[in-house]
Order: structure tokens, then C-alpha cells, then sequence
């Protein structure tokens, strides 16, 4: 993995140092939060920033709006998917009113779990990060863009 990493970087003119990652998840919906999916797909994107970048990446949540997330310290990864990757599962009956990790605590303020705009979350990172001196790859997490294709297509 790591030596496909370095080509696609070659490939791309992407240098480490000298480029930013950052990585936008969709939180439109819990069920990728329940179980493994965001988890995974954060250690993958922490990953490709150690091939790309000296720092983690800038990671995002969509929903409603787009918010940026805290830091991924070094050597606490573990405990920054515990806070802002994972939430319990929902009860088959009922709602629950979730207290615990700092992402189901946000999920309101945020937005979140009530579907997402891919072109709302993109229109907000091209402001945030076009004027960046550095190329920028971002790695966006996507669960569903019904009725969002020219929105995308407009963004891009």
C-alpha cells in the first residue's frame, strides 16, 4: 500500500511537506458511524497523509453544514476515532437520547444524521482552502448524492 501511496504521489507532483490532505466525511447518516466504515476510512486517510503530509489530515463532517472537526493529535489516534468516529448503535425501538462521545454530542449543532449536501460541503471547502499555497487532496467520504449530481458536477 505504502509503495502505491508514493507512485500515485509521484504521479500527481505531490510532494510530502509540501502538500495538505484533508478529509471530509458525510454525516448525513449514523449507520456508517455504527459500525466500521468511518473508522476505517479515517486510519486510511491518516495514512495517506503520512505519505503526503507531515501532519494528519484536516478532517471535516458534513450534514446540514459543513464543520470542522479538532485535530488529530499525533500518537492519539485511537482516541480521536473513539470521540469523533463512532457512535452506538440505535435502538430498534424508540429514540435514544445519546450521551457520551464529543460527535453524538455535536450531532444537533452540526446538523448531522439527517442527510448531507456533497455540493454545500464542497461549495465550503474550495473557501477554505483555495487559496491554499500548497496542492490539496481531499478525500471525501460519501454516502449517497440523490439529487446533488449538478450541484457537484457545478462545484467541480
Amino acid at each position: 500500500m505504502a509503495i502505491l501511496m508514493r507512485l500515485a504521489a509521484r504521479v500527481s507532483r505531490l510532494r510530502k511537506g509540501r502538500s495538505k490532505v484533508v478529509l471530509v466525511l458525510c454525516g448525513g447518516y449514523r449507520g456508517p458511524f455504527e459500525g466500521e466504515r468511518v473508522r476505517r476510512t479515517v486510519r486510511r486517510a491518516v495514512r495517506i497523509a503520512d505519505a503526503l503530509d507531515s501532519r494528519p489530515p484536516d478532517v471535516w463532517i458534513y450534514g446540514a453544514d459543513c464543520h470542522r472537526l479538532p485535530a488529530i493529535k499525533s500518537g492519539s489516534l485511537e482516541a480521536w476515532i473513539a470521540d469523533w468516529a463512532v457512535l452506538a448503535r440505535s435502538p430498534v425501538f424508540g429514540t435514544s437520547k445519546e450521551i457520551g462521545n464529543p460527535l453524538a454530542c455535536s450531532a444537533e449543532q452540526y446538523g448531522l444524521f439527517k442527510g448531507a449536501s456533497v455540493a454545500e460541503a464542497m461549495k465550503i471547502l474550495r473557501t477554505e482552502y483555495g487559496s491554499s499555497r500548497v496542492p490539496v487532496l481531499v478525500l471525501f467520504h460519501v454516502e449517497s448524492m440523490e439529487g446533488d449530481d449538478s450541484g457537484v458536477a457545478g462545484e467541480l
